[in-house]
């Protein structure tokens, strides 16, 4: 969790709370680590920027996809935040997602 690593969560389990942490920044395109949130039916998704594939569509780190902890792959629209007093890293690693596992290309 982001409190295990020192860093200030939102202190909810919405997933669209992340848009408004006050912990954190918004980035105008996505970083390595960066949280990743999107609105989809019924609320809305949250995870971890890991990488983007070979089509550019990002990879996202997230619990609750397909029923687990794993990687997917997603062309769909996210914002993204960083925390406060750390530097954002945009050399996004391509990786190709498989079963959930990601290798790197």
């Amino acid at each position: 969790t982001m409190q295990q690593a020192g860093i200030q969560g939102t202190n909810s389990a919405r997933a669209l709370s992340w848009r408004n942490w006050q912990g954190g920044f918004e980035l105008d395109e996505p970083a390595l680590g960066a949280i990743a949130t999107k609105t989809r039916r019924g609320g809305g998704h949250v995870g971890f920027v890991a990488g983007i594939n070979s089509d550019g569509q990002l990879i996202i780190l997230g619990g609750n996809q397909s029923n687990s902890v794993r990687y997917s792959a997603y062309s769909s629209n996210f914002r993204f935040h960083y925390p406060n007093g750390y530097v954002p890293n945009y050399d996004l690693p391509i990786l190709e997602v498989n079963n959930g596992a990601v290798t790197e290309n």
